[in-house]
């Protein structure tokens, strides 16, 4: 009795016999793709997954974190040369919490942690540059948390303070940062960083930072003098070249939606008026008055007693207001008794006030003073005989883009602005398309292409149509002569069915026995070479039957 495993590989045996070729390749392909499959997954989850426990490490940090997780026994692996460390995903807080208890990592430099061991017998000098390497460290910590800002490294000159000293020194600082970005790193960050380090360091003003990059680029410039002429310089300067690009992009994206992008070059140089200028205007309305002060003095005397005023003899001391409204000072004198025992005096002072309007204008520095625009525009290329023939623009067109550029930068004949447009053929690469401005839908530039895939799905699909209905014709044809051969073999159709006429159901139709004589033939053939006892029944049959006419069957 055959064992179980036996059975096992001959039912294999059996089933490996009855495949095909092509089914034994794919069910090979198969088991193998499955087997590589499974490899795979089982060996993937067999690693822990690793996680990021710390990335863009320093040196330092990186070698006193390595060294506490071998400690730790903790696997780990190193990424990014050496600046990042990974470690297994479900140990990453854990080991960032164990590492900060350490006091890792502890960033680029030194900080005042430098003063955690107390050192017995160190010197001022020493406590002083320790001081100072501290704050450096500490500075260069609080930088590198700036946005944008990759590292950061700070010196600073402190001088030493003296009792009899007629002048002192002021205290400066440089600082060095590596960037992300540093297209990124714009006034504000540097603004931050320079505030940073002159609020962080007594007697340090802003004037007194440097700030570089690492690329070599100048981000903070210290005055060269108390005034504060260079930095005022150099602000004015960017500046102008700011407000010289903002309005070159303006004006570009404008005239290349008319010319097309790339066909446009503008330039632009912007005067800017770098004066504080004040302006103070007193105007006055003489039809406008107002009452302003009034003074009245009136003084009597009785009738015993004459009134005595100023020096006698001296008119000149004698008030105009004694004489009365309604006659002259003379009179007024005249009418009235030398030595009178009585006399009135009075005073009418009025004051009044014209209306005055006081005005102060404050302009600050920044308005421009004369523009001056270039503009260069490529002209059309047109297809004359199957080459592109390049064709400058119209006067009228070159007039009304000028009005438009006029327009766009606040053109102004009173400040002496100039606007210059040319058109020009702008110099092309080798194998380069001349550009033009898109005309139309999509698809009408790239219609060739289109036509041509759409007639090579045509053709394709006609060609599958053909080579499909032949196939079924074959098989068709093959079937109906399969069917042919065995209804003769068996005698079920008489010869005469093979002419016209009509059959009954279930037999062959004359057209369907009239189809394909040659492969009907050939089938025939084929049944009497390997059955000829049938064939000869057949053929007994054929020459027995009797004819349309009714003759009688031989014998």
């Amino acid at each position: 009795m055959p064992s179980k495993l036996q059975t096992v590989f001959e039912q294999i045996k059996t089933f490996w016999g009855g495949l095909s070729t092509p089914k034994r390749l794919a069910f090979v392909t198969l088991t193998v793709g499955a087997l590589v499959a499974v490899l795979v997954v089982t060996t993937i989850g067999s690693r822990p997954s690793m996680a990021y426990l710390y990335t863009d490490l320093s040196t330092e940090d990186a070698g006193a974190i390595v060294q506490k997780l071998d400690g730790l026994k903790v696997p780990h692996q190193l990424d990014n040369g050496g600046t990042a460390i990974k470690v297994p995903e479900e140990r990453v807080h854990a080991l960032r919490l164990e590492l900060a208890a350490a006091g890792l990592p502890r960033g680029a430099g030194v900080g005042f942690e430098l003063f955690d061991k107390s050192q017995i017998g160190a010197t001022e000098f020493e406590q002083n540059v320790n001081l100072r390497r501290a704050m450096e460290g500490e500075l260069a910590r609080s930088i590198a948390t700036v946005e944008g800002v990759h590292n950061a490294r700070v010196h600073l000159v402190m001088p030493e303070r003296r009792l009899f000293a007629a002048r002192g020194e002021s205290a400066s600082a440089s600082v060095v940062l590596k960037l992300r970005n540093a297209g990124a790193f714009g006034k504000r960050e540097v603004a931050a960083v320079v505030h940073l380090v002159s609020a962080a360091v007594p007697g340090l003003g802003r004037d007194r930072v440097s700030v570089v990059s690492t690329e070599g680029l100048t981000l903070h410039r210290p005055n060269s003098d108390a005034t504060g002429v260079g930095d005022l310089a150099d602000a004015h300067t960017e500046h102008s070249r700011a407000v010289a690009s903002q309005l070159e992009a303006h004006v570009r994206e404008q005239l290349e939606r008319v010319v097309g992008p790339g066909n446009a070059d503008v330039r632009m140089s912007v005067a800017l008026d770098g004066r504080s200028k004040e302006r103070t205007e007193e105007h006055y309305e003489p039809s406008k008055t107002a009452l302003r002060s009034e003074h009245k003095v009136e003084e009597g005397a009785g009738a015993e007693e004459a009134g005595v005023a100023g020096v006698p003899g001296a008119r000149s001391n004698l008030p105009d207001a004694v004489v009365p409204d309604t006659a002259p000072p003379e009179e007024a004198l005249a009418g009235q008794p030398a030595g009178a025992g009585g006399g009135t005096r009075r005073t009418h002072t009025r004051n009044w006030e014209v209306d005055k309007v006081t005005e102060k204008t404050l302009t600050p520095p920044g308005g421009i003073e004369r523009l001056s625009v270039a503009v260069l525009l490529n002209g059309r290329y047109e297809d004359r005989d199957g080459a592109q023939v390049y064709v400058g623009r119209s006067k009228a067109e070159l007039a009304k883009l000028e009005q438009v550029v006029k327009s766009a930068v606040g053109f102004s004949a009173a400040r002496g602005d100039s606007v210059e447009l040319q058109t020009l053929e702008f110099t092309r690469l080798d194998g380069e398309q001349p550009p033009t401005a898109p005309v139309g839908p999509w698809w009408m530039a790239h219609w060739k292409l289109l036509a041509a895939a759409v007639g090579a799905a045509v053709m394709l699909l006609a060609t599958v149509i053909l080579v499909w209905r032949r196939k079924r014709a074959k098989k068709k044809a093959a079937a109906l002569s399969k069917r042919k051969a065995q209804a003769l073999s068996q005698g079920e159709v008489p010869v005469a069915s093979l002419g016209a006429g009509a059959v009954g159901e279930g037999e062959l139709s004359p057209v369907e026995a009239l189809l394909d004589g040659v492969a009907l033939k050939s089938q025939a053939l084929e049944l009497a070479a390997h059955d000829p006892a049938t064939a000869a029944v057949v053929l007994r049959r054929w020459l027995n039957a009797p004819s349309a006419a009714g003759t009688p069957a031989r014998s």
